[in-house]
């Protein structure tokens, strides 16, 4: 089977296993850097407990940092393994990846437009490549990869028009932003209900999966319905999304997103998977620092894996009857 000679290279093992730490760090940035740690700072009285909301800020900004080293670095790994059978799209994981640190290192205008157009071109192509290299039996899989592609494409956008205008001295094209924030927002709202249709066609999910969703959907319907105002600021910290869609989309979207997680979580020859997933939240629908163009485009050159088949066996599970398709075909 391809995916079992796949991984048991020790570069596509590498790439796995930065993949993954990344998810785990990046997730910890999520909840600390973004959550705890604003959320701490408006609490009145939360500067009584100094000691804890020192270490809670402390281990919020390690974790933020952590992401930043994890995220170039698989992106270069992914990259360079790339360079092996999909040449092209390597060169281009790589030319995104050194752009975005010289943008990082000088705040040049120039070379922040030059980060955004590359990142779009990264994700353009992965899923250009990915959709040639699919077949029937992926439509469903390459529909929410599409989704995916479309949403973090759309939050790159208002970042690309304004270093544009900076770069020529013109006004900022403000008027573009909200438009492009908000289908950003509604495709990645849809992207784990693509992925659940497909973990579904694939084969029947565990309880376990099934107990995740449902979970998963209480806890959105119940933060939502109870704290609407408090949801939104938790979200705009979180992810940068303005919760501007109907409540049910959000609940749909967590259900689906805790039923994928945990059918890919359950193998370890689709876990990279799950750790994409993971990586589109990191990212975010308006990304606030520069290593996280990174970060959407290792999110997706992850879930562009994510194309189902069937193994030799009848009765494996849905993570287990996911074969890899281009273009991490040499990293998985």
């Amino acid at each position: 089977m391809e995916l079992h000679r796949a991984t048991n290279t020790a570069a596509g093992r590498g790439v796995r296993t930065l993949a993954l730490a990344t998810a785990a760090v990046g997730t910890a940035e999520l909840g600390l850097h973004r959550v705890v740690a604003p959320a701490l700072a408006h609490i009145p009285g939360a500067a009584r407990s100094v000691a804890v909301t020192d270490a809670l800020t402390w281990a919020g900004e390690r974790a933020f940092a952590g992401t930043a080293v994890l995220a170039v670095s698989a992106a270069l790994a992914a990259g360079a393994v790339m360079l092996r059978d999909r040449r092209p799209l390597g060169a281009l994981v790589l030319v995104t990846v050194i752009v975005t640190l010289i943008d990082g290192a000088t705040a040049g205008v120039g070379f922040a437009f030059a980060g955004h157009v590359f990142a779009l071109a990264a994700m353009v192509a992965i899923a250009g490549d990915a959709a040639r290299s699919g077949g029937p039996s992926s439509r469903l899989s390459f529909a929410a990869l599409g989704l995916t592609a479309l949403g973090l494409g759309a939050a790159q956008w208002p970042l690309l028009v304004d270093s544009w205008s900076a770069l020529i001295g013109g006004p900022a094209a403000s008027g573009s932003a909200l438009m492009a924030w908000t289908l950003a927002e509604a495709a990645l709202v849809a992207a784990p209900v693509g992925f659940a249709l497909a973990v579904l066609a694939a084969g029947t999910p565990t309880r376990l999966a099934w107990g995740a969703a449902t979970a998963a959907a209480l806890l959105a319907g119940a933060f939502l319905g109870a704290e609407p105002g408090y949801a939104g600021i938790i979200a705009i910290w979180a992810t940068g999304s303005a919760l501007a869609l109907p409540p049910f989309a959000y609940v749909l979207s967590a259900a689906c997103a805790a039923l994928v997680l945990a059918t890919w979580l359950r193998s370890s020859s689709s876990r990279h998977l799950a750790a994409g997933l993971v990586l589109v939240a990191v990212a975010g629908v308006q990304p606030a620092v520069v290593h996280h163009n990174l970060t959407a485009v290792l999110a997706l050159l992850l879930l562009a894996a994510a194309a189902p088949g069937h193994t030799r066996s009848s009765t494996a599970s849905p993570a287990e009857r996911v074969t890899v398709r281009a273009p991490l075909r040499a990293v998985e």
